[in-house]
């Protein structure tokens, strides 16, 4: 199998070359900082079998930077590789100059020009024949947003080394790229539809006041549209459950089925809609350059809290999942800018936390998506700024220096793709439901089994009896304050395994009688009652649960990665304490203001 290195400057497309090869698993977004770290991708394209290897985009080889010694340690990893290296159309001078670098360690390359779109667009032209010939090396003009060449297999057989000498400074390998590109591309002039766009974005008070008003819009898109899917999942497993019933008789096995393996399942799949849109309109926003322009907008405001717009790189990855964000922050040369962002990170909502987001806000505003997509921007809104200020009390009393400058060469604006778009709301959701269908399910199916037991005349006991109540009834003197009861506590406790298990324990803890298991999740939760017979899941209560899954760091695997990179278990456990007890004082204190102002 041949092998194959991509390499080239943050942000040029080699990501984007690896999903039109074929590596399903590659995230592709228009903006630097989405590849941390080398990872191989094993795809078959025309015809052949490719072990391609995605390094991270650097600017120069010699740089005492992570992203280069990775890419210098990939070149001493693969010494029979052949290189593609990746240029972007727009910045040819610029893009070009590391590959002098490249060849002097004798490579065979073959050099990729993407974005000749938008060369052409702006009234340029990229002369690749006449290139070939003054480089010495095949050259291929394309623009990756369109797919892959055809001729991609034949260029990359035609791959070869050159010799390049006396380059042993940054200026002399900019001076040499430059010379070559002079007569062979020209890049044309940038429009003033762009220029226009980087002023407002840009703007220190315009800039993050478009970033909010878009996540809003995001959301309530969401929410309006997914809703409907939503819908039909929820009439599917009544059906279901109706179906099935008759089938499965009556007893123990009876009551696996309906309750624990249809109820589990439908705690989890029921929020699969709302998580593919938002990470399929999240895409299209990175694909655009928008989210690049956003880290500078809201650099100044970061920077009061002890932060950067670097740090606001990872927390775009953090929007997924905190274990790539955290490792992520390999980038950031400033050993204090990297503690104070890995601490910053966990309180940035995940994925793992929108089906309790979906669930409970649509607990407090049933019916109302333009409501509950402000509550989800809240949320987020509440986690970053709980974030920061950890970071703002570490550099009190820790750290005590300002970050680093922030400089970061802005993408050009880009054309989204649907496709890409698309493919990425199916990776992500495909990786949902695989958790959704192991973790989840078998967390849901033991949380039945404890819910079950200990069997009474062959009959379920009284859940409050049950193992499951009698362990978490333990915890009521913690959680009473908080308006729980130790229904929600059992949620809560099983939510550190994997927060998305909430929602399917309350799918079990609240499927007590053939009536409940024919209504709705949301339904059944909504009509939960206290042993007094007053409603469990009241506005203040609700929201203070809300505020609580906002806050709390419910991810073991979160604290054994902060442990890793860090190499301190004082900071992963402390981070975990910390985060607990704000969480805590976070729901007490927004249920007593909740309850003043009802």
């Amino acid at each position: 199998m041949q092998h194959i290195l991509l390499i080239g400057n943050p942000n040029v497309g080699k990501s984007t070359l690896i999903g039109a090869l074929g590596g399903q698993n590659a995230r592709t977004a228009n903006i630097p900082g989405v590849t941390s770290g080398p990872s191989e991708h094993e795809v078959s394209s025309q015809g052949q079998k490719l072990c391609v290897v995605d390094l991270p985009g650097c600017y120069a080889l010699d740089l005492d930077r992570p992203e280069s010694k990775s890419v210098r340690d990939g070149l001493e990893q693969y010494p029979d590789a052949t290189v593609v290296y990746v240029a972007d159309a727009t910045a040819p001078a610029r893009s070009l100059a590391m590959l002098a670098e490249v060849l002097s360690s004798g490579r065979s390359a073959l050099v990729l020009f993407n974005r000749t779109d938008l060369v052409q667009a702006r009234g340029g032209h990229v002369n690749d024949e006449e290139l070939s010939q003054t480089l010495g090396l095949p050259v291929l003009a394309t623009s990756l947003l369109n797919g892959l060449p055809s001729n991609f297999a034949e260029m990359l057989g035609k791959a070869k080394t050159a010799s390049v000498t006396n380059l042993n400074n940054a200026a002399a390998r900019l001076a040499w790229a430059s010379e070559h590109v002079a007569s062979t591309i020209q890049v044309g002039n940038s429009s003033k539809h762009s220029d226009w766009l980087d002023r407002c974005t840009g703007h220190k008070i315009l800039g993050p006041t478009i970033f909010l008003g878009l996540m809003t819009l995001l959301f309530w898109c969401v929410f309006s549209v997914a809703g409907i899917p939503m819908g039909w999942i929820e009439s599917f497993f009544a059906t279901a459950k109706h179906v099935v019933a008759p089938l499965v008789g009556e007893g123990l096995f009876a009551e696996f089925i309906i309750d624990g393996l249809i109820g589990s399942l439908e705690g989890t799949v029921i929020f699969v809609p709302q998580i593919a849109m938002l990470f399929g309109l999240i895409s299209l926003l990175e694909q655009s350059g928008y989210l690049a322009r956003a880290a500078f907008a809201l650099d100044r405001s970061l920077r009061r809290f002890g932060l950067s717009g670097w740090s606001f790189l990872p927390a775009l990855t953090a929007h997924a999942c905190a274990l790539p964000a955290i490792m992520g922050t390999r980038l950031i040369a400033d050993p204090r800018d990297r503690l104070a962002t890995v601490l910053a990170l966990p309180f940035f909502s995940c994925a793992a936390r929108l089906p309790v987001y979906a669930l409970l806000t649509s607990l407090l505003f049933p019916e109302t998506p333009p409501a509950q997509a402000v509550a989800f921007v809240a949320c987020y809104v509440l986690g970053g700024l709980v974030g920061l200020g950890t970071v703002a009390l570490l550099r009190i009393f820790h750290l005590r220096r300002p970050p680093a400058p922030f400089m970061m060469e802005l993408p050009p604006w880009c054309r989204p793709s649907f496709k890409s778009a698309f493919a990425e709301s199916a990776r992500r959701s495909g990786v949902f439901l695989k958790k959704a269908g192991t973790v989840i399910l078998a967390i849901g199916i033991g949380l039945w089994v404890l819910t079950a037991f200990p069997r009474v005349e062959d009959t379920a006991p009284n859940i409050e009896h049950s193992l499951a109540g009698q362990t978490a009834q333990f915890l009521e003197p913690a959680i009473e304050p908080l308006g729980w009861d130790w229904r929600i506590g059992v949620g809560v406790v099983t939510s550190f395994a994997a927060r998305e298990v909430f929602a399917t324990t309350t799918a079990v803890l609240f499927a007590e009688d053939e009536e409940a298991n024919e209504a709705t999740l949301r339904a059944r939760v909504s009509a939960a009652t206290t042993p007094d017979g007053e409603r469990l899941f009241t506005v203040p209560t609700t929201a203070g649960l809300l505020t609580f899954y906002v806050l709390a760091l419910q991810c073991l695997p979160t604290v054994a990665v902060v442990r890793r990179e860090l190499e301190s278990w004082r900071w992963a456990i402390g981070l975990l304490v910390w985060s607990t007890a704000v969480a805590w004082a976070g729901a007490l204190l927004t249920r007593a203001i909740a309850s003043l102002l009802l």
